[in-house]
């Protein structure tokens, strides 16, 4: 917005030179005597350019445009309502803490709110002419050098966004409080450290440091010694190895995205349809038939088998019924009618259950506990940024770009 209306005040200022130069010809008028007031000839002036087209034009003349800064401020200059209603309520209701870096500007914000929670105004104590950056004072001030107060109400408001990373604290907020906050207090620590350890069920956090630490060093050195005698023996085109300084490195080849997203490895695999990947389950657990009808209407025939799956993949791929029908050969008011009559929390429960208990049941499913006699679930395919690291969380660029995520 700013660098728009810097653009286009420069635009129009170029089209009122000419209009300049008939207020530069007033000074050259035989009508105005020695005794002419400048006020009457200003008035003359005014009447072929106002004031904000003068100003744009002698800028223009003297090749100084406006700065997108000062267009910015003017705009929220006129956002007086968005300032004092909604941001002004929103602003009230946070408690904000400052880290070491930051104590001066949290200061200044909780002494802000603080006052336009009493008084609807900031007073002389909230205002720390210290705090904003050098090039952005002179945009702060009114015309007399006084600090404009509704501006630096803005400028206090626009530092929060950016700080809510580590600089700022939100006591209240959980996503932005502080460290501190999640962790158990010291002194319990020091009291209940044996219970809080044995209480994660993790055998690793329990073990003595002391014997911990050389048995994973010496567990991560016979597996680093098994893999270099494997890739030294045996002839994997996945791995290249270099001779440097008398000594032999491997390292992994870096593929290109491309090679990737079009790896030779998936073309060996037949694609396989998500309905057709359905029929199978359906066959070893028969799950369709816990979708029964709302009135209780039993039917073993299996006469909307078909509708049925295809309203399972509309709902799980986002698509709805409605543009599965638009893609597929299915009917919308088909579709919707049986979604009304067959899919329930009730009915989508007993299914995935039956699901379930029959992956219980396969051989491979014991070897995906992560801990011996505990059952863990996940959501796959749920991704949220994590604020801070933890051994849960993760890398995914895909999704989060350079952030960690929690799985």
């Amino acid at each position: 917005m700013a660098k728009e209306q810097v653009y286009q005040d420069w635009q129009k200022a170029a089209r009122n030179v000419g209009k300049a130069a008939d207020v530069l010809q007033l000074f050259l008028d035989e009508r105005f005597t020695p005794e002419t007031r400048f006020q009457s000839v200003q008035e003359q002036a005014f009447k072929l350019l106002n004031t904000k087209d003068l100003t744009s034009v002698c800028r223009y003349l003297s090749n100084q445009k406006q700065t997108a800064d000062e267009a910015y401020w003017q705009h929220l200059d006129a956002e007086t309502t968005l300032r004092r209603g909604l941001l002004r309520s929103l602003f009230c209701c946070l408690r904000i803490e400052g880290a070491d870096q930051t104590q001066r500007l949290a200061q200044a914000l909780n002494q802000a709110r603080l006052d336009l929670k009493s008084q609807r105004k900031l007073s002389e104590a909230s205002l720390d002419w210290r705090l904003p950056q050098k090039h952005l004072r002179p945009l702060l001030l009114n015309k007399d050098g006084n600090l404009n107060k509704a501006r630096f109400e803005w400028y206090l408001y626009l530092q929060i966004p950016d700080r809510l990373q580590g600089q700022l604290l939100m006591p209240d907020v959980i996503k932005y409080r502080a460290l501190e906050a999640d962790l158990v207090q010291s002194q319990r620590w020091k009291r209940d450290k044996k219970e809080l350890t044995e209480a994660t069920a993790q055998a690793k956090l329990m073990a003595d440091p002391t014997s911990l630490i050389p048995s994973l060093t010496t567990e991560l050195n016979m597996r680093l010694h098994e893999v270099s005698s494997y890739l030294e023996k045996t002839d994997n085109r996945d791995v290249i190895l270099r001779n440097k300084g008398g000594k032999r490195y491997w390292r992994l080849p870096a593929a290109s995205k491309k090679h990737l997203v079009n790896n030779p490895f998936f073309e060996q695999m037949r694609s396989v349809e998500i309905a057709d990947v359905l029929r199978v389950v359906d066959r070893d657990t028969g799950f369709l038939d816990d979708f029964e009808h709302v009135q209780g209407m039993s039917s073993k025939s299996r006469l909307f088998e078909v509708d049925l799956l295809a309203i399972l993949i509309a709902n799980a791929t986002n698509q709805g019924i409605y543009g599965i029908a638009e893609i597929s050969d299915r009917s919308y008011e088909q579709l919707r009618t049986i979604q009304a009559n067959y899919l329930r929390l009730e009915t989508l429960n007993n299914a995935n259950d039956r699901i379930n208990n029959a992956t219980a049941k396969l051989l491979i499913f014991q070897h995906y506990y992560i801990q011996e006699g505990i059952v863990h679930v996940s959501a796959d395919g749920q991704k949220f940024e994590a604020r801070r690291e933890t051994f849960r969380t993760r890398y995914s660029s895909k999704y989060c770009g350079p952030h960690r995520q929690d799985h």
